[in-house]
């Protein structure tokens, strides 16, 4: 006995309310005839227990007679004859079964398999199982044209569906829009070699971004130069931008705004803020050569809603990124 209560056995624990040792159902015990039930024991579980029972997994019901989880028709589940229970909580559906109760509602992207009774990846509707078992909408994959098929997500400008993503094939090169073998590609880049190409060098003007061997020479704003970090635009009003592979005029360089003239990318002294309008308190962010994203630091989490340089201004404990 302790100075708050008696020692209880294992499975139970002191109540001070009745003063008795009582099943530790926040454990997963209940009080069964007696004794406790470890409910552990009992598929389809989970914590905690209550007084009268179990408590079961969304999708199940606590059958006390038979001490067991039952398939519950009313909470998301349904009865095959010849695959018993059917719990449509799983991987893409949200538990609903459709009105007749011979199949689980599949969540956006997903289509119901009447063989494996499971709710899988659809990729009439574009999207993918990728190898780590996650169901990816094919546009949202880089490089990809958005579209998918039995095989992988499709892919855009001459890359090939590889190992879950858009590359191109080992010992290729992307010159512009399209892959070509290293073998042709160096009859068309002054100063390469076959070595150069096949290991992708930066001495020679190769940039390795996302597993894609660049030629940084048929990029547009760049000087055909490049590093490990990716090619060198041609001057200090351009800033390399690693999620679209290309430069674009630097909002951080003292801040730029772009132009089209002549058909070619054009910088000019950014007043104001910038690409947006003429909203106030508001950050261009470029997402490809020639256009970007407005974001207003007015509402943005953890922001005090000001623009400052390079970015919106944070509280104290939090960076811009």
């Amino acid at each position: 006995m302790t100075s708050n209560g008696c020692v209880c056995l294992a499975s139970y624990f002191w109540n001070t309310l009745t003063g008795t040792c009582q099943c530790d159902w926040f454990n997963g015990y209940t009080l069964n005839g007696g004794s406790c039930l470890n409910c552990a024991n009992i598929s389809n579980t989970i914590l905690p227990a209550s007084t009268t029972g179990c408590s079961c997994a969304p999708g199940y019901i606590w059958n006390p007679v038979n001490l067991v989880c039952d398939c519950d028709p009313n909470g998301g589940s349904f009865f095959s004859p010849f695959d018993g229970c059917i719990n449509c909580f799983m991987r893409g559906s949200n538990g609903k079964k459709v009105s007749n109760g011979t199949s689980c509602l599949c969540l956006a992207g997903f289509t119901w398999d009447p063989v494996q009774l499971i709710c899988v990846c659809d990729y009439k509707q574009n999207f993918y199982q990728l190898m780590n078992g996650i169901c990816w909408d094919c546009s949202q994959i880089a490089n990809s044209n958005g579209l998918a098929t039995p095989l992988g997500c499709g892919c855009a400008n001459g890359l090939t569906w590889v190992a879950d993503s858009c590359v191109c094939p080992s010992d290729y090169v992307n010159m512009g829009n399209t892959c070509m073998s290293c073998s042709n590609a160096v009859s068309f880049l002054s100063g390469t070699t076959l070595s150069g190409c096949n290991a992708c060098l930066n001495s020679q003007g190769f940039f390795l971004s996302n597993g894609i061997c660049v030629a940084c020479s048929k990029l547009k704003q760049t000087t055909g130069a490049a590093t490990s970090s990716g090619c060198t635009c041609k001057n200090s009003s351009l800033l390399w931008v690693s999620s679209f592979n290309g430069c674009a005029c630097s909002f951080v360089n003292g801040g730029y705004v772009s132009n089209i003239v002549s058909g070619q990318l054009s910088c000019s002294v950014c007043t104001g803020s910038c690409n947006c309008g003429g909203s106030s308190n508001t950050i261009y962010t470029p997402t490809d050569a020639n256009n970007g994203i407005c974001t207003p630091c007015t509402g943005l989490p953890f922001s005090t809603g000001v623009q400052v340089s390079g970015g919106c201004q944070c509280y104290t404990g939090y960076a811009w990124s």
